[in-house]
C-alpha cells in the first residue's frame, strides 16, 4: 500500500495557482503558513483557509494546555483567524479533536506508560492531518 507521499511523488504535480484560481490553504498559525498564504494572496489567488483543532479545549486532561505551546493550541487557531481577518480570507477551523484524541493521544499515553517516548506529531500527521 503506497504512502500519501510515495502517491504525491508519483503523481503529476498541479501547475501553480495563478490569478483568480481557488485556492484551499491550511493555516496553523505559524509563519510558515501565514507567509504561503500572502504569497498565494499577491498572486491573485482567491483563499479559502483551514486550521485544525485538535483538542477539546477546556476539557480535562488538557485544561492545563500552555499558550503558544504547539501547532495545535488555541493560540494557534487565533493566530490562523487573526491572519484571515487582516488578509480578507474566509477562515473555518475543522474539528479532528475526535480522531486526535483516539488515535494520537491514547496511542501516546498507552506507549508512555510502557517507558516509551512516542512523538505524537508523527502519528498526527499520518492518521489525522494528512491521511
Amino acid at each position: 500500500m503506497a504512502t500519501s507521499v510515495q502517491r504525491a511523488l508519483t503523481q503529476e504535480l498541479a501547475p501553480e495557482p495563478g490569478a483568480g484560481d481557488r485556492v484551499l490553504v491550511g493555516l496553523s498559525g505559524g509563519v510558515d503558513s501565514a507567509l504561503a498564504a500572502r504569497l498565494l494572496r499577491e498572486r491573485g489567488c482567491e483563499l479559502v483557509a483551514v486550521t485544525t483543532k485538535n483538542f477539546c479545549f477546556g476539557e480535562a486532561p488538557f485544561e492545563r494546555l500552555e499558550k503558544g505551546g504547539s501547532c495545535c493550541d488555541a493560540e494557534a487557531i487565533e493566530s490562523a483567524r487573526d491572519l484571515c481577518a487582516q488578509l480578507n480570507i474566509p477562515h473555518q477551523v475543522l474539528d479532528l479533536s475526535e480522531p486526535f484524541g483516539r488515535d494520537v493521544i491514547a496511542a501516546w499515553a498507552r506507549e508512555y506508560g510502557r517507558g516509551r517516548t512516542p512523538s505524537p506529531c508523527v502519528r498526527c500527521n499520518s492518521l489525522v492531518r494528512f491521511p
